[in-house]
């Protein structure tokens, strides 16, 4: 991983553009990568978590695991390190509703659709466990 910039200062890699979502432990926002020129998701994490030396580890460790997989149903990581905004990964955007935004507006799978994307799950945790990352 290398250090990089990240913000909304002329000089970033990635700009910040719009919240996307927060978990337990980073925000999720929607960003321009400068370099590659295409939007890209960029996982913030969280500043309370910043100041802690395992937590922080953990989060470096995803983040080269995350980077070392290449699958179609797991999103590519494009850049990683520290700026001025906290430690992040910036990795591909994907388009569309994520299954919470989904079943909130009535979608309901059927039994086909669900197979499908157990199916798809199942293939990517197969391949991630066969390269060591367990998730």
């Amino acid at each position: 991983m290398r250090e990089a910039g990240l913000g909304l200062d002329r000089d970033a890699r990635e700009r910040l553009v719009e919240l996307l979502g927060q978990g337990g432990m980073a925000t999720i926002y929607r960003a321009q990568d400068a370099q590659l020129g295409r939007d890209v998701a960029v996982k913030l994490l969280r500043a309370e978590y910043g100041s802690d030396p395992a937590f922080l580890a953990r989060f470096r460790q995803e983040a080269q695991a995350a980077a070392a997989l290449n699958h179609p149903n797991i999103v590519t990581v494009y850049d990683a390190g520290t700026s001025e905004n906290g430690t992040y990964i910036a990795m591909e955007l994907l388009k569309g509703k994520d299954l919470r935004q989904l079943l909130s507006v009535g979608w309901r799978p059927t039994a086909v659709q669900a197979a499908l994307v157990v199916r798809r799950v199942a293939d990517a945790l197969s391949y991630a466990h066969h390269k060591g990352v367990i998730h």
